[in-house]
């Protein structure tokens, strides 16, 4: 991705970085309708589908099952996190809100993992943490995302 931005002069780039930021637009939208339709976007849904329920005949989600898609959840947002990131450094966007909208992309992407595991343990108040977690770093991906495609259709870029 380095070498595609860098060589800003030639007329692919700016179609390839537009198509890349809307089909991050599409990953973040079906990210979220992913969560909600599998019932697992609020607090007390979150803590259903970890810890489950005798009453309604639900079991409690495997240890491994969970590390596992806690794994490929860290995996695929991490990768995000670097693509948008290394594309929001050839912007013009000043540097203090690059890395602080970084930092807090990074922490709320490893806070809602830890909040899923303390929930298996028996923490069910940190249910809200992963929620609130996710909602935020979608948030921060999407306006990154939006600043990427702004400054890349009005050729503000490094």
């Amino acid at each position: 991705m380095r070498y595609l931005v860098q060589h800003k002069k030639a007329k692919y780039i700016n179609f390839l970085v537009i198509s890349l930021c809307i089909s991050v637009y599409i990953y973040l939208v079906f990210a979220s309708v992913l969560r909600y339709e599998m019932g697992y976007i609020y607090p007390d849904q979150i803590t259903l589908y970890i810890k489950g329920n005798p009453d309604e005949f639900l079991e409690p989600i495997p240890l491994l099952s969970l590390l596992e898609e806690i794994h490929i959840y860290l995996f695929i947002n991490i990768m995000l996190f670097l693509i948008l990131f290394s594309i929001s450094f050839r912007t013009f966007f000043p540097d203090i809100y690059k890395v602080l909208f970084g930092s807090a992309g990074l922490f709320f992407i490893l806070l809602e993992s830890i909040g899923k595991l303390a929930v298996y343990y028996g923490f069910t108040a940190f249910s809200l943490f992963s929620s609130v977690s996710f909602f935020v770093y979608i948030f921060i991906f999407f306006f990154i995302n939006s600043v990427n495609l702004y400054c890349f259709v009005r050729g503000k870029i490094r």
